[in-house]
């Protein structure tokens, strides 16, 4: 085997498994693995000169094009903003994440424009892609029609043994509740309260397919894209003779596979996404054909669209509130780009940073809303708000560069859609789709240690299904080679398919989905620029070759030190903590309190300025604080030890607050429980001191989030126990307002529940009287 066919499949490996892995948690550094991966990759292709390929042609000189300063700017505004981030000690540990993300996601768009240079890597790229696709869509269906309504299943008998437990007091009826909360803690399912409500609000009333991802509209996204992609490839192999019986059926199932899962998801913005790239697609593929053929593309497709919506109304996958609840949708969005515009407003040049959109917007969150939501929910307010002006720019000129290709092959579309095919080397295909799975599995078997899930049952649970997306790509692989055909117009209509989805939903957190956009610019850019004619001019091939010869070993090296640092600085310390973090979350499941906080002690050590840490740990020493202060009260004749203990819990308990504090300023929680480790004692120990440090840690936490009904009704009671009654209307006034705004809205995880109700308006009531 050739060192060419081996990084060929390097290539699709790692394609494979950062698409089947859950690319939302990359601000947790979930996925660091595979962009150190991502950084090592491009080095061996340049120390190899990889040759798989044949090299763009064009413009050679040392002048980046349009297409790459674009993504120069982007992943250049990210590291500034980081750089930052740091300075104003917001939170660093995401920062830093998707920072070192984004030099992948640059490595990714590198190693994309040099694999399809010409017809063959954009072939073994698009049935890739396909077969990726129909993969996810076999996984979302069966989550939809299986995994789902057994996990619906699963839950109500564990609800229901919950709630017969709780009403008993023997050995073995508390032996059986704390299973059941155990095992809850475990899959991190809320036990009691509004979290509970909101749980069960979701997992009851929606039943839409994530498929790989963590969300819906992530889905939605990508099965937009493989159906433009799929019906580009149909379309461009009018002039490329005729496919056999199978090849048809396996294209056709995987039209209805797709389409119909992306019908699942009720993802509204990939719904118009993917229309809009249809309408590009046939824009660009209209040329050629009679008007009589037009008619009957257009025919099949209102056709199998027909079906596939008939489908899903018939299955109850679509219903009467996916049309209804649009209009509310939207509403919530221009809220959210609202307290966007006035985030940018406070930090116009570098952004919030990555990741630390929300700790900004919180502070200018409309009542109405309820979400606290990591980003803005469109990709060109989100690129000024993670990566500042830099970012901006650059996104402009990524839609710019698409922009002008779309213009360069509508203008010669013959010669673009008929160029000569290749082969592809579909066993290159079928090992790197192998390689991803085994990568995937093994880094999640070495990671989280645990490929089942308790809810699901039988073959299904291993893994959460996702092996269902390699297995369906390898058994299609053969079929769809002959369809494949990635060329840059179905590119350009892909990017646009998911640069409007991008306009309503969450993109430049989430690793995957902007994979995927940098995927197809690279696609569209680099083929147009391929096709531009003239070869370089004789000085600039003696540049090239000088580059060739110093530059690539130069450059290998840079890529080789960047994936030391991502290691040192990303995949390390992410990897310790989250253990740490997991031996913490099993020991307070099984009540060693202490083995716990020794745990998440580890855990800080291991990434001091990992903010998850850190609120756990002041999480376990808050409870321990508690009980510390509960047993002093009790033990009030004999409170020697007691108070000794309690002393030594409450400066434990600040120092964590502290640390919380230290490391992201711009967040509310480490101030709220600062706020209430002081309160407590102060209340014991009858300090006014401590009481008036609470009252000051109240107000930073409340001026941070004032929308915030809880918050506000904490503020309130603060201020009424200190005298302070003006204060304490005014708070109790505003936190009952808050609260009929979330009755009205509708937000039921935002309710205050009854004794905090009564309590407010006793304090409001009593303040007036005054």
């Amino acid at each position: 085997m050739t060192i060419s066919k081996l990084l060929l499949i390097l290539a699709g490996a790692l394609l494979t498994a950062a698409w089947m892995w859950p690319s939302e948690g990359a601000i947790q550094g979930d996925g660091l693995h595979l962009a150190l991966l991502w950084l090592v990759f491009p080095a061996l292709a340049l120390l190899t000169d990889w040759k798989c390929v044949g090299r763009p042609q064009g413009r050679a000189g040392w002048m980046p094009s349009t297409a790459a300063w674009a993504v120069i700017l982007l992943c250049g505004g990210f590291w500034l903003s980081t750089w930052n981030v740091f300075q104003e000690h917001g939170d660093r540990r995401a920062a830093l994440n998707l920072a070192l993300e984004w030099s992948a996601l640059a490595a990714v768009w590198w190693s994309t424009r040099r694999l399809c240079a010409d017809s063959g890597g954009q072939q073994y790229l698009g049935l890739l892609l396909v077969v990726l696709g129909a993969g996810m869509a076999t996984l979302g269906i069966c989550q939809h029609h299986v995994i789902h309504p057994g996990q619906v299943e699963w839950y109500q008998q564990q609800r229901t043994r919950l709630g017969d437990v709780n009403g008993g007091s023997d050995v073995a009826t508390s032996w059986n509740r704390a299973a059941v909360e155990a095992e809850f803690q475990r899959l991190q399912i809320p036990t009691s309260g509004p979290a509970r409500q909101l749980f069960e609000r979701r997992l009851l009333d929606s039943s839409e397919p994530t498929g790989p991802f963590a969300l819906a509209n992530s889905l939605g996204g990508f099965l937009g894209v493989v159906l433009i992609l799929l019906t580009g490839s149909i379309l461009s192999r009018k002039t490329q003779g005729s496919l056999s019986a199978a090849t048809w059926i396996a294209a056709g199932v995987t039209l209805l596979l797709v389409g119909y899962c992306l019908v699942l998801t009720k993802s509204r913005t990939a719904w118009v996404g993917c229309l809009a790239g249809a309408v590009v697609l046939f824009l660009q593929y209209r040329r050629g054909h009679t008007a009589t053929r037009i008619r009957r593309m257009v025919l099949a497709g209102a056709l199998v669209a027909g079906g596939i919506i008939a489908a899903a109304i018939g299955t109850g996958a679509i219903d009467r509130e996916v049309l209804s609840e649009s209009p509310r949708s939207l509403q919530f969005r221009l809220l959210y780009w609202v307290g966007a515009a006035d985030v940018i407003k406070q930090v116009p040049v570098f952004g919030a940073g990555p990741g630390n959109f929300r700790q900004l917007y919180l502070q200018y969150k409309a009542p109405e809303s309820s979400e606290e939501i990591l980003d803005p929910h469109n990709f060109l307010v989100d690129s000024w708000v993670s990566g500042g002006l830099a970012g901006l720019l650059g996104m402009i000129l990524l839609l710019w560069s698409v922009y002008q290709a779309f213009r360069r092959h509508n203008a010669e579309p013959r010669q673009l859609i008929d160029h000569p095919r290749r082969r592809i080397r579909v066993s290159a295909l079928f090992w790197g789709l192998c390689g991803g799975a085994i990568l995937h599995f093994l880094w999640q078997w070495f990671a989280v240690g645990d490929l089942a899930d308790t809810a699901d049952e039988g073959m299904l649970a291993w893994g959460g299904g996702v092996w269902l997306i390699p297995l369906t790509a390898v058994v299609l692989v053969r079929f769809l080679a002959p369809v494949a055909q990635l060329s840059a117009p179905t590119a350009i209509a892909a990017f646009v398919a998911l640069s409007i989805h991008l306009l309503g939903a969450g993109g430049l957190q989430i690793s995957g989905v902007v994979m995927l956009l940098l995927v197809l610019h690279a696609v569209a850019t680099g083929a147009a620029r391929a096709a531009d004619s003239a070869a370089p001019a004789v000085s600039v091939a003696v540049r090239h070759r000088f580059f060739s010869r110093w530059g690539r070993r130069s450059m290998a090296g840079l890529l080789l030190l960047a994936a030391v640092a991502c290691f040192s600085d990303g995949v390390a310390p992410v990897l310790q903590s989250q253990q740490q973090l997991r031996l913490a979350a099993y020991r307070n499941s099984v009540g060693n309190r202490s083995g716990a906080i020794e745990a998440a002690e580890k855990a800080v050590s291991s990434d001091p300025i990992d903010v998850e840490s850190c609120q756990r740990k002041l999480e376990l020493l808050a409870y321990e604080f508690q009980r510390a202060a509960d047993r002093y009260a009790l033990e009030a004749s004999e409170s020697g030890k007691s108070l000794i203990r309690l002393q030594q819990c409450y400066e434990s308990g600040i120092a964590a607050a502290n640390k919380l504090i230290d490391a992201d300023r711009r967040s509310w929680p480490g101030y709220h429980f600062r706020g209430h480790l002081s309160l407590r004692l102060g209340d014991v120990l009858k300090d006014e001191r401590l009481t008036g440090a609470a009252v000051r840690d109240f107000e930073q936490a409340s001026r941070m989030y004032p929308t915030n009904s809880q918050l506000l009704a904490e503020l309130a009671e603060t201020y009424a126990a200190v005298g302070n009654s003006d204060q304490a209307r005014s708070a109790a006034g505003r936190a009952l307002v808050q609260d009929q705004i979330n009755h009205e809205w509708g937000h039921a995880d935002r309710y205050l529940n009854e004794a905090t109700l009564a309590r407010i308006v006793s304090i409001r009531d009593a303040a007036a009287s005054e």
